[in-house]
């Protein structure tokens, strides 16, 4: 018996293929549904958008319109989690990383009142005006 081939992901080396998965239903759910599925549920590889691309904003306004659709602590950090996971598994840019986690919890600007998408100390930190 042969060792199975490597495969090249991204910017990782695999020695095994990836388990094959199972499609349990034949019916597919909204994303801003499918990010409230539990962990063990959730195909973070089958978020929609090819590998090591740009995270598309339509998968962050899912897990903004989930997040807001629910008051339980519980479903919220499955989403974020969820949401999260698809990037990182879908090996998204650091930079695409980084501002889907600023769009997901903006922070306050003390002087305008405004969000930012950057920390104050960065260079490139500026307001947004969302109120």
């Amino acid at each position: 018996v042969l060792p199975p081939k490597p495969i090249q992901m991204c910017h990782q080396l695999l020695a095994v293929p990836p388990a094959p998965t199972l499609v349990v239903s034949s019916t597919v759910l909204p994303l801003s549904e499918q990010l409230v599925q539990p962990l063990s549920d959730y195909i973070p590889t089958q978020a929609g958008w090819a590998r090591c691309a740009n995270v598309p904003y339509a998968h962050v306004a899912a897990a903004l319109d989930a997040l807001e659709s629910t008051r339980s602590r519980l479903a919220k950090q499955r989403i974020l989690t969820n949401c999260l996971r698809a990037c990182l598994a879908l090996c998204a840019p650091a930079a695409d990383i980084e501002a889907v986690c600023y769009l997901l919890d903006p922070q306050k600007d003390p002087q305008t009142g405004g969000h930012r998408l950057c920390p104050q100390w960065s260079c490139q930190s500026a307001p947004l005006n969302i109120t």
